[in-house]
Order: structure tokens, then C-alpha cells, then sequence
């Protein structure tokens, strides 16, 4: 089953976006595992690639 793919950008302070390494999982509704999310950074920001099921999502980033 597809579905639907958002790209969710995040700006983060500067701080944030030194060369320290970010964890981005997703939870899906009805899911008890997380899964991983392919992110990238960019000048001031993070940039996720996050499936939407079932209208929402939750994200974790740490």
C-alpha cells in the first residue's frame, strides 16, 4: 500500500546545526515501532521525507 509522502522542514538555530548527528524516526497510527526518516540538512534547516497515513504522523527528532 502507497501513501502520501510531505516534506516537513524544520528551521533550526544555528547551534543545532553543527556536526552533531539527528535521529529522526516516524510513528504511524496503530504502529508500536518507530521507523527511520530520510532527513537532510540544509543552510538553517532540517528536511524530512515523512509518509502520511491515515492523515498523520508523529515525528521524533532527537
Amino acid at each position: 500500500m502507497e501513501y502520501e509522502t510531505v516534506r516537513l522542514v524544520l528551521r533550526l538555530p544555528e547551534f543545532a546545526m553543527k556536526e552533531r548527528h539527528a535521529v529522526c524516526e516516524i510513528l504511524h497510527p496503530g504502529s508500536d515501532d518507530a521507523m527511520p526518516i530520510h532527513s537532510e540538512r540544509r543552510e538553517g534547516s532540517l528536511e524530512l521525507e515523512v509518509s502520511v497515513r491515515n492523515g498523520w504522523q508523529t515525528s521524533v527528532i532527537s
